[in-house]
């Protein structure tokens, strides 16, 4: 189970908990009491964007990151990774297309009503 504890921007501290393996995506309504509502909204995070020149280049990057136990996404035939100075190490290592982006990923965040 994934537990975290996090301060939405009205102040309000909560406590998550989430089954292994769920997860609540961006606009996803979390709770519900009396006067407020908390809706997940996604925090935008530095990445590294990687063009594979072909399909076996992508799902080799996928394995590489996933062995890491990184997160990515694939947005339009690019590959979508963590700004980290080991992924970045890798991916040139790999011979993708590489370039950084300052608001490529999205990482789960917390919204609440006032």
């Amino acid at each position: 189970m994934g537990r975290r504890r996090v301060i939405t921007r009205a102040g309000r501290e909560l406590a998550l908990a989430f089954a292994h393996g769920e997860c609540a995506g961006s606009g996803a309504g979390v709770a519900r009491r009396g006067d407020f509502y908390v809706i997940v909204e996604a925090a935008a995070e530095a990445v590294l964007v990687v063009t594979p020149r072909s399909r076996e280049e992508a799902v080799r990057i996928a394995f590489e990151v996933g062995n890491r136990h990184f997160a990515l996404a694939v947005d339009a035939g690019r590959v979508l990774v963590p700004d980290d100075p080991a992924m970045e190490q890798l991916m040139r290592r790999l011979g993708g297309g590489v370039r950084a982006d300052a608001s490529g990923l999205r990482a789960a965040g917390v919204r609440a009503s006032p």
